[in-house]
């Protein structure tokens, strides 16, 4: 999907599911290093879109499929290593779940689109005991500090697109200093904390992709305001901004694609990683063949160091940056569409997305450990 399309269907978050797949073309088995763990009573079809640890406690958030309608699909870690729905939180009957954290205490929140009868963008909160919010905006990513939760998302209209809570059942719009005037279609495709301090990446339409008003955007805050980042692309408006991860020394890492939608063209994804530090700027982290790892879907910084990719469009490659090593390939996952990585406080691997074994198959929802 081309950062154009992608933005032509934010408004329609509300009323479809987003498929935010994503390939490599590689056609080498899977690597025993990744290996696909059970599923209890999975949908046949579906997807998931996040994932998040809190200690050993894992929760996966998508969406699965029947045959005539979807709904939400969150599924927990058990003790044997299975993992199986949650059905002790109130998830609406047509729904799809886009975002799932935690907070620093352990408490999950989840967010997505009610389908009916009116759709509309929600939260649910664990800590007032899973209440119910609903807002006019899909979120897409949760981040925390000890004193501050955000959701981060995407909206038609509106330049609220990030959620700020410090207490339960208490959220508030921010307004971020877009570079251009106007509401257009602007969205968050990710938000990441460490140390205090946020970072969300995204995108804002109404820009004209010059240096000034760029296309693709990127903000950091250390407190209650919102500033942003000029990244080194011009106007970034052949860039898809994805992925950001927070240092835990400060400063972030940017991933995603640069994108060719010029007339005729077919598109072509090209991956990128960007290293950013207060003192030292930006750095761009050259990667093994950017063409075949298509695009960076998610960056997790491992509590060992280790930086891991997931890259793709419709197949999967993970990529892996050792502490003090290379940048190697770390598997490779044909029909795979990985979308979320995460640590479990065991020091092990996870990664959750959608799968299928042949391309007139239907995905259905996968989790995969290292």
């Amino acid at each position: 999907m081309s950062l154009i399309h992608a933005r032509r269907l934010i408004p329609l978050l509300a009323m479809c599911i987003v498929f935010l797949v994503a390939s490599c073309g590689d056609d080498s088995p899977s690597s025993s290093l990744w290996e696909e763990v059970p599923l209890v009573d999975a949908p046949s079809e579906g997807a998931f879109y996040s994932l998040a640890f809190s200690g050993m406690r894992g929760l996966a958030a998508g969406y699965g499929h029947d045959g005539s309608q979807s709904t939400g699909y969150l599924v927990s870690r058990m003790s044997d290593g299975t993992w199986s729905p949650d059905t002790g939180i109130p998830l609406p009957s047509v729904s799809v779940l886009a975002a799932v954290g935690f907070t620093p205490s352990g408490e999950a929140v989840l967010a997505g689109v009610d389908y009916g009868p009116v759709p509309t963008g929600f939260v649910l909160d664990q800590r007032g005991g899973w209440s119910r919010h609903d807002f006019a905006f899909g979120g897409l990513a949760f981040a925390s500090t000890p004193a501050i939760l955000r959701v981060a998302g995407v909206s038609g209209t509106s330049s609220a697109v990030i959620l700020k809570s410090s207490l339960p059942d208490v959220w508030s719009p921010e307004v971020l200093p877009f570079p251009s005037p106007g509401g257009n279609e602007r969205g968050l495709n990710d938000v990441t904390a460490s140390n205090g301090v946020f970072f969300v990446c995204g995108f804002d339409d109404a820009g004209d992709g010059n240096a000034v008003s760029p296309n693709s955007v990127l903000f950091r805050s250390d407190g209650d305001g919102w500033e942003r980042i000029e990244a080194p692309c011009g106007g970034c408006s052949n860039r898809e901004f994805r992925s950001v991860a927070a240092k835990p020394a400060g400063g972030v890492f940017l991933g995603g694609a640069i994108t060719d939608f010029s007339s005729g063209a077919t598109d072509d994804y090209r991956a990128f990683l960007l290293s950013w530090s207060p003192s030292g700027g930006w750095v761009e982290v050259v990667l093994p063949n950017p063409a075949s790892l298509d695009r960076v879907n998610d960056i997790l910084i491992a509590g060992n160091g280790d930086i891991y990719l997931a890259c793709g469009v419709e197949s999967t490659i993970i990529v892996r940056l050792p502490a003090g090593g290379s940048l190697e390939r770390d598997g490779t996952i044909p029909g795979a569409v990985i979308r979320a990585l995460a640590e479990s406080s065991d020091g092990s691997i996870w990664a959750a997305g959608s799968v299928r074994a042949s391309n007139t198959e239907a995905y259905r929802p996968a989790i995969w450990k290292r």
